[in-house]
């Protein structure tokens, strides 16, 4: 009779453990939250996304059996990747920032070296089950404490014992890992070996597509969810509009952003249009409308000053001068605000997209072209004091201009 360590390592059989007493106590101490948890977990929209997903894993795995590079013997591993992997990135592409596609080159990244190198090799060899019992929730605890203190300000002495703790955790199973594969070395079947090694960032790369279309299918589903309010409840002005949605933004997360942000306050403020199709154009892509049109806009100077809040409390302020490039006059111009760290890492709440220029709330009259706008402090970003200590750099990416 087959015994579970055929189908299971002692890293798997202990991680069953712990996640299984843990279900055993909240069912014992809140069952009403499993209850929850199911609930939120069945509903039709996550239901029918991981029949969408399991079924196109289905067919990229019918497609590499038929040309020899999956068999039945990855079958564990390609279900574990559905768990652990697949169907985390098909709801972290919901949420996720994706309007300048670095998600996804993120996740191509990752797939390469980390299942390449770091889960196959770290996982080739586990160690005995009673280290593993002892191994995963340490490791666990530690991740959550470094996942507090992230995000709050006031628990950041501990980060760095935190994530030394972590890394010696990490560098004593790799070196376990190692030693196991030095000794085993002349056992292993290089095939075997190959095919186990690649399945995890191989089923990786060929599921961008699908989590491409998803997170696009997702961004407009939920843009067309606010039609209704913004269009008056007009059906048939509702279908225009998203039949011209569409052909406007096409698979572009960028222009759907640029949509959503300028929808209200060009449409919906101003009553619907008579040509819906030509306003939603107009916002997505204005020089569209002017074959002859080149809408451009450099940012000259990016700088973090001191500021003073109202309540006396000390604070910094983003300010951003730009130079019109193009050839005709602008009107409004939006950008996205990034805070960085001395290392360059995003700062905590240090990110916000921004309209630094605009004549209706600036009272000022079109910037034309070679001019130049230096912001006055009073119209800057205000950085606020719990992040002040850690801003010290700041990005800038123009996202959006406007000629009306």
């Amino acid at each position: 009779m087959p015994s579970i360590y055929d189908y299971l390592n002692n890293r798997e059989i202990a991680s069953a453990f712990w996640i299984l007493l843990g279900l055993i106590f909240v069912v014992r101490k809140s069952p009403e939250a499993i209850w929850s948890f199911s609930r939120a977990l069945f509903q039709r929209l996550i239901i029918g996304s991981l029949i969408a997903l399991a079924l196109y894993v289905y067919i990229i795995v019918f497609l590499l059996s038929q040309q020899g590079l999956w068999d039945a013997g990855l079958l564990k591993d390609t279900i574990l990747w559905f768990v652990v992997t697949a169907s985390v990135l098909l709801f972290e592409s919901v949420g996720a920032n994706k309007e300048n596609l670095k998600f996804f080159k993120n996740i191509a990244i990752e797939s390469l070296a980390l299942s390449l190198v770091f889960e196959f090799f770290v996982n080739l060899f586990v160690m005995p089950l009673w280290a593993e019992l002892i191994y995963i929730p340490v490791t666990f605890c530690i991740a959550m404490i470094m996942l507090v203190a992230q995000s709050q300000p006031e628990s950041k002495p501990v980060m760095a014992p935190a994530k030394f703790c972590l890394n010696a955790l990490a560098l004593l199973s790799v070196c376990y890992s190692l030693v196991g594969f030095i000794r085993s070395y002349g056992s292993l079947d290089p095939m075997l070996l190959g095919k186990a090694m690649l399945v995890g960032p191989t089923l990786t790369l060929l599921l961008l597509p699908f989590i491409y279309i998803y997170a696009l299918f997702v961004e407009y589903a939920d843009l067309f969810t606010q039609y209704p309010t913004w269009l008056n409840g007009d059906r048939k002005l509702i279908q225009r509009a998203k039949w011209h949605t569409v052909l406007a933004c096409k698979m572009s997360f960028a222009a759907i952003s640029r949509l959503r942000r300028g929808f209200y306050a060009d449409i919906y403020a101003n009553g619907p249009p008579e040509d819906v199709g030509k306003a939603i154009r107009a916002i997505v892509s204005p020089a569209s409308l002017d074959s002859d049109a080149i809408l451009t806009a450099d940012v000259l100077n990016a700088r973090i000053s001191d500021f003073v809040l109202p309540n006396g409390k000390k604070a910094k302020v983003v300010l951003i001068d730009w130079v019109n490039t193009g050839n005709r006059a602008i009107a409004a111009i939006w950008v996205n605000i990034t805070l960085q760290n001395h290392s360059g890492v995003e700062v905590p709440g240090g990110a916000t997209h921004k309209c630094v220029f605009s004549i209706e709330s600036n009272g000022m009259q079109k910037i034309q072209p070679g001019d130049t706008y230096i912001e006055p402090e009073q119209e800057g970003f205000i950085v606020f004091p719990e992040y002040c200590h850690d801003a010290v750099k700041v990005k800038v990416e123009l996202t959006r201009i406007d000629v009306e």
